[in-house]
């Protein structure tokens, strides 16, 4: 039995979400006021033959204009040189006119990158060693530039490739920008850059947590005046994530693999047959062959396969204060209710079965905060177990550590501070997530934390 839920988060086909009413929108001759001014889409769009008609939804991004554009902004937007209140009417005046040049622009990114590179990654992908490793971003576009800045545009690292282990979403106050930043790097060049699917990258999950609340706010005085404009940016973002893959196998000759997720180890108890013994690799990418794009509604009433691949965004290692426990002893699996009881906990016995059975040397995750917050990363599970986090300031008001991980030619595995809690705290403010909304849209601000 699946949980009922709203038919719009099975709305995969990015095709299925252009109505009539967007596509009479959304027009050449609609969006012809904006020709040559500083919002015009077509700065960012490759030409097409003059005798060639093609409509404005069918036309394609050009990347690298697009990347180009949004390092300037960041450039400019995170100098404090010059300016240091995150606030001030400078940004605000950048954050409008950045929401006004994106808005028509983020329904053709998603398909694109939909087309030319989501859809060709299977839900495991396989990826050879030289890869900087980081963990959840949560809306912390001041992390984004950062990590272009001293790594992704630095030729030191021309040869490595880029993993992130999802949670672009929710939390902080620009997903927005992180989503098509992230995007425009994968649609440029998509074998450089691996994005995972978290939790967050769930529609279920960031219609709760602020990302829908976030979309509506910035986007809701669109050059169309149209609500269905909105709609479609939002829907967009999520039909792209349901095609993002679950986890990354790193694989050298010679070496035991590593595996990296958003979540952790899926709980064998959701196996039909075999269920002492732990998900092969060649398991989950069977069961799942047939399941991508998926919505993924956290449910505890979904299919077991559904369910095998959710716990791949969702587990976590169990907590260490109740390990020690008597009747926490026999079982590898928990229930984990705190998540809402469609997950579970893993225990240190489950970590080395999972590895020793798909011959890894370790599992690289995210998805916890508190594991990582000291030293931007942690180690658990006999060192077996590495958890990551690559958000600074996290939700504005936190004061932690961040980190990523480094996995060489050699299959040496090296995790580092990514940034200290000193080196971030002059941008604590530009990770606020205060906004005002529609008193008919989801409340956001009882779900920060």
């Amino acid at each position: 039995m699946v949980e009922e839920h709203d038919p719009e988060d099975d709305k995969f086909d990015f095709d299925n979400l252009l109505t009539e009413q967007v596509r009479r929108e959304l027009t050449h001759d609609n969006l012809k006021p904006l020709s040559g001014t500083e919002f015009d889409p077509e700065q960012f769009l490759k030409s097409v033959p003059p005798n060639k008609n093609v409509s404005f939804l069918d036309r394609e991004i050009d990347a690298k204009k697009l990347y180009q554009y949004m390092v300037s902004y960041m450039k400019v937007y995170y100098d404090i040189s010059t300016e240091m209140d995150a606030f001030s009417k400078i940004r605000q005046t950048m954050d409008d006119q950045l929401w006004d040049t994106l808005c028509y622009i983020i329904p053709l990114l998603c398909r694109q990158v939909i087309h030319e590179a989501l859809r060709h990654e299977p839900i495991i992908v396989t990826s050879h060693p030289d890869l900087l490793i980081f963990g959840d971003i949560h809306g912390n576009f001041n992390d984004i530039y950062y990590i272009n800045r001293h790594y992704i545009s630095n030729s030191k690292y021309d040869h490595y490739r880029f993993v992130f282990l999802g949670d672009y979403v929710d939390r902080g106050p620009k997903s927005v920008e992180v989503v098509v930043f992230l995007f425009t790097c994968k649609l440029m060049d998509p074998h450089r850059f691996i994005l995972l699917r978290g939790n967050h990258e769930v529609q279920k999950v960031n219609k709760k947590y602020g990302f829908q609340a976030l979309v509506e706010y910035i986007f809701k005085d669109n050059y169309v005046k149209s609500l269905d404009i909105t709609k479609l940016i939002y829907q967009s973002f999520n039909c792209a994530f349901n095609f993002l893959p679950l986890a990354a196998i790193v694989k050298q000759d010679g070496h035991k693999s590593i595996w990296c997720c958003h979540g952790g180890v899926p709980s064998s108890y959701l196996k039909a047959t075999n269920k002492d013994k732990p998900w092969t690799i060649d398991e989950l990418n069977a069961l799942s062959s047939h399941l991508k794009p998926n919505s993924l509604v956290p449910s505890a009433h979904a299919s077991k396969k559904v369910l095998a691949l959710n716990e791949i965004l969702w587990n976590d290692p169990l907590p260490r204060r109740v390990r020690s426990k008597p009747k926490l002893q026999n079982k590898l699996f928990y229930r984990n209710m705190r998540r809402g009881g469609h997950c579970h906990w893993f225990t240190e016995p489950a970590v080395i079965a999972f590895c020793e059975v798909n011959n890894l040397r370790l599992i690289i995750r995210g998805h916890q905060y508190k594991y990582s917050k000291e030293h931007g990363y942690g180690i658990d599970c006999d060192g077996r177990l590495l958890t990551v986090f690559s958000s600074s300031n996290y939700c504005g008001i936190e004061n932690n550590v961040t980190g990523y991980v480094v996995v060489n030619g050699e299959m040496i595995v090296t995790p580092s501070v990514l940034r200290k809690n000193t080196e971030s705290e002059q941008y604590r403010k530009f990770n606020f997530f205060e906004i005002k909304v529609n008193p008919k849209t989801k409340q956001i601000t009882d779900v920060l934390l």
